[in-house]
């Protein structure tokens, strides 16, 4: 429900002339300028940079980590030599990467006077004729302004050029899911390799197996036990359900104590009662189970469709 502005940068010259583009939208008295591509950035890291800047009064604040990546990509260095301190842009940089470690996460808090009065006025690039935003912060430090950093853990400031970083932050990702359900009580037999989405929900003493894949709003109760290579997209389980081995459930509801697998296939809207039990290689779809032994299929028909089980 928020209200996003975008601005369109027609010519792609460097993350300076970008944030010249966006002068239109600058409101507030100190403005917040992120890197596009750090999706693992959190809330406590953004409000560590907002609380330095502001305590210490700074016309400028960025977020730094540790990193020697020798990618052609690799981030700016940051330098800081006879009170000083500067930022070399990956492109531009003959610095020593394991003498100056600190890279640039490419996040700022830039007070909205000296951003007017400066991002016009630097020049571009002779290596690569981009504008860079870094610049801002060698400006600030030449003139004796206040140049404030804080630190963060290179994960969770990486960004993503490739799709082996995309990969690298998709298992940071995970990981974190992992832990976040292992601390309220959800034993995995291979962590590893199971994918759960940021939507699904678990209760305390379920088990999940190898490979097991839960996705979108997918929601299951306590005490469950989910077998290796089944699949659950947009599924609700009660509580105490079993599903076997490579067992497929979308857009359905399994209630309390039912058991269902391996090798079957609950699908589109069907609703599997109390305690049943549905065996090896079953297709339901769009049905309702009537009693232990009896399903009633959804039709455009009159007349209505009962599946023995």
């Amino acid at each position: 429900g928020d209200k996003i502005n975008f601005v369109h940068q027609k010519e792609q010259l460097g993350t300076g002339h970008a944030v010249k583009c966006s002068e239109s939208v600058w409101q507030k008295e100190d403005i917040l300028i992120l890197n596009g591509d750090c999706p693992l950035i959190n809330k406590q890291i953004l409000s560590s940079l907002i609380d330095t800047h502001l305590k210490n009064n700074a016309v400028i604040s960025f977020v730094t980590a540790h990193n020697i990546d020798p990618t052609p990509h690799a981030y700016g260095r940051v330098i800081e030599e006879n009170g000083k301190i500067k930022i070399v842009e990956a492109k531009d940089d003959k610095e020593d990467r394991y003498a100056h470690c600190c890279i640039n996460a490419g996040i700022y808090l830039v007070k909205k006077e000296f951003l007017k009065n400066t991002i016009f006025n630097v020049e571009k690039s002779k290596v690569t004729g981009e504008i860079y935003i870094v610049d801002l912060i060698n400006i600030a430090s030449e003139k004796g302004y206040k140049v404030e950093t804080i630190n963060a853990p290179f994960d969770i400031i990486r960004g993503i050029n490739t799709l082996q970083e995309l990969w690298a932050a998709e298992q940071i990702k995970r990981a974190e899911l992992i832990k976040f359900w292992m601390e309220k009580g959800i034993r995995f037999s291979a962590a590893q390799n199971n994918h759960i989405d940021l939507n699904v929900q678990i209760g305390s003493g379920t088990y999940i197996g190898a490979s097991v894949q839960l996705y979108g709003n997918t929601k299951i109760g306590q005490n469950c036990k989910i077998e290796a290579f089944s699949i659950l997209q947009d599924a609700t389980l009660e509580d105490n359900v079993h599903i076997e081995s490579h067992t497929i459930v979308k857009n359905s509801e399994i209630k309390n104590n039912a058991k269902v697998g391996p090798f079957a296939h609950i699908h589109s809207e069907t609703v599997i009662s109390s305690a049943s039990v549905v065996g090896n290689f079953v297709d339901i779809a769009q049905s309702q189970q009537q009693n232990k032994e009896n399903f009633v299929k959804k039709s455009t028909n009159k007349n209505t469709n009962t599946a023995s089980l």
